[in-house]
């Protein structure tokens, strides 16, 4: 079934740590009878409830899937959506953060990657006063956005392991 390899490690990063190896181990080959190709469509629709149920499961509550249609998108044009998405994804980021699994870099690390992804989502809508609480969490998160997005400073690398709700 499409999507088994995105389902295995969403189960497997509610009980155990994942990483990235920094070194490439094999080459991904795209071509016309690929899975990817051949079944786009369905492997995206399960990728989506995948995400629900884990997001669901984390947030303990429900969460509407076209919410997390949304947070695949790179772009949100109303400023609604955003605000839901920038909710969600905070409380999702302090849930995580709070498991005691994770240590202080990546804790670190984790708040860093979530607040830029948050501030994408808001960007459009910045001068409107709906964004103002919001922009507050964000900047609980990572203070240092601030200064990162005043003086163009390089950013740090995205963390070793990020929820799966935050894939790119």
């Amino acid at each position: 079934d499409a999507s088994q390899d995105y389902d295995l490690f969403t189960r497997l990063s509610r009980i155990t740590k994942l990483g990235n190896y920094p070194r490439v181990l094999f080459r991904w080959r795209r071509h016309g009878e690929s899975v990817s190709s051949t079944h786009n469509d369905r492997q995206r629709k399960n990728a989506l409830q995948i995400s629900r149920t884990f997001i669901c499961g984390a947030l303990r509550r429900d969460v509407p899937m076209e919410l997390v249609e949304l947070l695949w998108n790179r772009r949100v044009d109303v400023l609604e959506d955003a605000v839901s998405l920038c909710t969600i994804g905070y409380d999702l980021c302090r849930r995580t953060i709070s498991e005691s699994r994770w240590s202080k870099s990546e804790r670190r690390l984790l708040r860093q990657y979530v607040s830029r992804k948050l501030f994408s989502y808001l960007q459009g809508h910045i001068v409107r006063i709906g964004t103002w609480p919001l922009l507050l969490h964000i900047v609980f998160l990572n203070p240092g956005l601030v200064v990162e997005l005043l003086f163009g400073r390089n950013r740090p690398p995205t963390p070793a392991r990020t929820s799966t709700a935050f894939s790119e």
